[in-house]
């Protein structure tokens, strides 16, 4: 969870408000204002005095349903965590019935 949770966090917001920003203050020889003058432009990934060219398009592709997996397993993990914590554990205790409930979850969210 901590994974998606820094990918979320540290890559896709930062990446993604590049795009909705106003310019950069920095002056244009600093290689974060490169960076994200490179980012708006858009167009092809060619290589270009070490920046790519990457578009919001690009950033979209890269980071897919990555927010949809994170809420999922942070679902999931929520439940597994409130079943452990409530109950005595015996040989005959189950989850089983969590992951059921969670294919069903996954199976209205990939029919939207």
């Amino acid at each position: 969870m901590n994974c998606l949770t820094i990918l979320i966090e540290n890559y896709q917001k930062p990446l993604e408000a590049m795009f909705e920003s106003a310019p950069p203050a920095a002056s244009p020889s600093s290689s974060s204002a490169s960076l994200t003058a490179s980012l708006r432009r858009g167009g092809t990934t060619k290589r270009r005095e070490g920046v790519y060219d990457v578009t919001l398009e690009d950033i979209k592709r890269v980071f897919y349903q990555l927010k949809v997996i994170h809420n999922f397993n942070s679902l999931l993990l929520s439940k597994l965590e409130e079943r452990i914590e409530s109950m005595t554990w015996t040989p005959s205790t189950h989850v089983g019935d969590i992951f059921v409930d969670m294919v069903r979850i996954l199976f209205v969210e990939k029919l939207n």
